[in-house]
C-alpha cells in the first residue's frame, strides 16, 4: 500500500473456475486504492461476484492501481441478485 497505514474494506470477492471457491478478496482502501488478497496458490479467476462500480476503478486508478483496475473490468460479473 504504498507505506501507508490505511484501512481496508472487503468490496467483492473472485470466484474460481469451481464457480464455488474464493481464490481472492478484493479490498478498498480509505486511499481510493484497490488490494487483493488472494486466498489460494490457483489464481484462475472465473468472475467477480459483483460489479465494481465505475467511480471506483477510476479512482483507483488515479492512484497507480491501473493494472488492478483493468484486471478487475475485464471480469465476468455474477452479481449477487442473479444467482
Amino acid at each position: 500500500m504504498h507505506g501507508t497505514n490505511a484501512e481496508g474494506m472487503v468490496i467483492a470477492r473472485l470466484i474460481g473456475e469451481d464457480s464455488e471457491k474464493t481464490v481472492a478478496w478484493l479490498y478498498r482502501w480509505e486511499t481510493g486504492g484497490l488490494g487483493l488478497l488472494w486466498t489460494s496458490a490457483d489464481r484462475r479467476v472465473a468472475y467477480i461476484d459483483r460489479r465494481i462500480e465505475p467511480e471506483v476503478l477510476t479512482q483507483a486508478r488515479t492512484v497507480g492501481d491501473l493494472k488492478i483496475a483493468d484486471f478487475l473490468n475485464a471480469l465476468p460479473v455474477s452479481e449477487p441478485e442473479a444467482r
